[in-house]
């Protein structure tokens, strides 16, 4: 669902994120770590990637997934 969103989105910050789905800090934190450790979206801000205010991105890989998994 998140990976979607930010799809759809462009590029968001954690608490963007948070806001928009309802989600604690920490869940989405959590959640965006997971999609970056696997390379579906990226940090604009790398230094501190799981700051509330730094904004990520889907990688291609994360957009060819979501479309797989959206059925686009």
């Amino acid at each position: 669902m998140i990976l979607s969103f930010i799809c759809d989105q462009n590029a968001m910050s954690v608490e963007q994120i948070c806001s928009a789905l309802g989600l604690s800090r920490h869940t989405t934190i959590d959640c965006v770590g997971r999609l970056m450790n696997a390379g579906l979206i990226d940090a604009a801000i790398v230094d501190d990637a799981h700051a509330s205010t730094n904004r990520v991105v889907p990688t291609g890989a994360g957009r060819i997934l979501a479309r797989r998994i959206l059925g686009n």
